[in-house]
């Protein structure tokens, strides 16, 4: 275990990163897989439904033969150029490859309220190449929240609408200092502290989450970078982990420099003044799942925290918002839902404050945490 605790570290960090990028409310419900839908059609035409999402209408005489098509809810799309703002997710219809005779329809249910500023009558879908999102001839039905457009072929489609023109308040940012202890048996403990920041034109960040790259950022000294795999910009880089640098108590501003998306901000953050243990289960403690799990933990002094429980990569997790009043029990129906095996139990304790400033949605904040994990395994 302890020769590969560098690697799980950051293999848990980025999985808990992920998290908190869809959710600082808090939940209890595992992640659900995204919808998808299947249907063999062949010359006669006919459809593929995931009902309330999208619908591809295939008309007779398109194909010459069956063909077994399989549409699916893409949560890693392409990101779109920083102007466009998505309003639907974006679905994968396949088999790749496949033309039609007579074009098809393509309609998608769309979501008002992530406009963004941006006029519902130029919603437009798009389709991507492999390289960009190209648009495609849009007709717009604003009584039902549905576009639709005619292809010739298939790929990824997503609604989206050019958010370029109206920037007040539709910026959603989330700045965040972190500080990540990892406990070990003994005492032993490594930290591990990081600063992020994602931006979002359309505010989407879970559903799926649609950022806003390259822009220029810094806290304090420290410039951050883009990393393309967590969608965020960093500091310092995931593969490079440095000396512990944030001061508990601390203030910690952040800087953005404005770009044609992106208004320029100056905001500070207050870090937490104490760092809260976890103090059961210990360290690679065994917790059967039938029985449920009492947490506790040292430091509390009201407000709340997250508990989260999750696997080295994050394909199966729980998480929940409590009380800060240093315990908390853990129901074994959550338990018997998640996989067997090694978990990261986390505590994430935060000072977390709104951005108020012009071209930034007001559901957008700023951060300060302590992210507290221990090795458990569960059976």
């Amino acid at each position: 275990m302890r020769k590969s605790t560098t690697t799980a570290r950051f293999l848990i960090l980025t999985a808990i990163l992920t998290m908190l990028a869809c959710s600082d409310s808090g939940t209890d419900n595992p992640p659900e897989p995204p919808p998808s839908a299947s249907a063999s059609i062949g010359a006669g035409g006919g459809t593929v439904e995931i009902p309330g999402n999208i619908v591809l209408d295939i008309p007779a005489g398109a194909l010459s033969g069956m063909v077994d098509f399989v549409i699916t809810r893409n949560d890693s799309p392409a990101p779109p150029d920083g102007v466009l703002g998505p309003v639907s997710p974006a679905y994968t219809v396949e088999p790749s490859g496949t033309s039609f005779s007579i074009p098809a329809t393509v309609t998608i249910d769309y979501n008002q309220s992530r406009l963004g500023g941006g006029d519902e009558s130029e919603i437009t879908i798009y389709t991507h190449d492999g390289m960009d999102w190209l648009s495609l001839l849009t007709s717009v039905d604003t009584y039902e929240n549905k576009a639709s457009a005619m292809i010739s072929d298939l790929s990824d489609f997503c609604a989206m609408v050019d958010t370029s023109h109206s920037l007040g308040g539709n910026i959603y940012a989330k700045l965040v200092v972190a500080r990540n202890i990892y406990y070990y048996g003994s005492g032993d403990a490594v930290y591990n502290d990081m600063i992020s920041a994602s931006f979002d034109s359309s505010y989407a960040p879970c559903n799926p989450f649609w950022p806003i790259e390259n822009v220029p950022v810094t806290c304090e000294s420290y410039t951050l970078t883009w990393d393309a795999n967590l969608k965020m910009h960093i500091y310092p880089e995931i593969a490079d982990p440095q000396p512990p640098f944030i001061q508990l108590a601390g203030s910690y501003q952040f800087s953005i420099t404005a770009t044609p998306v992106v208004p320029a901000l100056v905001v500070s953050i207050d870090f937490p003044s104490y760092a809260p243990y976890v103090t059961s289960p210990t360290y690679m403690s065994t917790i059967m799942r039938s029985s449920g799990m009492q947490v506790n933990w040292t430091n509390s002094d009201g407000g709340t925290v997250e508990l989260i429980l999750t696997t080295l990569s994050g394909d199966s997790a729980f998480m929940v918002e409590v009380n800060n009043n240093g315990s908390h029990f853990i129901e074994s129906s959550h338990l018997t839902d998640l996989d067997p095996g090694q978990y990261s139990l986390v505590l994430n304790h935060y000072n977390r404050e709104n951005i108020s400033s012009a071209g930034y949605d007001p559901r957008g904040f700023m951060a300060g945490r302590i992210i507290n994990s221990t090795y458990i395994t569960l059976q």
